[in-house]
């Protein structure tokens, strides 16, 4: 694993997977980003898999995804734009359907809503 960023902290779960996601059919990375947001009370997890997105709104989560995430980037000036790094996760594999991906540059004010 790279060596994360000093603001990034790491923390695991304390308890045993939250049973209302543990056989869930999820990846595992899902399954325990959801239950540590239970588990934390967490205002937010951030998740981009439609099916995990659900799981996390049944039990009463706020989710936000990868683009959102950079959404609020852009508008806290901690980036000057939102396409330069979608487009970077796109091309390296990253799924974001096409209406959401304009969208959000829409959002953003990187490209002209349609008229």
């Amino acid at each position: 694993m790279p060596k994360l960023p000093q603001w990034i902290r790491t923390q695991t779960l304390q308890r045993p997977l939250d049973g209302r996601v543990a056989h869930a059919a999820l990846d595992a990375g899902e399954t325990e980003a959801i239950s540590l947001a239970l588990e934390t009370k967490a205002q937010w997890v951030i998740l981009d898999n439609l099916q995990a997105r659900r799981l996390a709104g049944d039990v009463d989560l706020a989710v936000v995804g990868t683009a959102g995430v950079l959404f609020a980037a852009k508008q806290r000036g901690f980036i000057g734009a939102v396409r330069p790094p979608l487009d970077a996760l796109r091309a390296a594999g990253f799924r974001l359907r096409k209406d959401v991906y304009e969208e959000i540059l829409k959002a953003a004010g990187e490209i002209e809503p349609e008229a």
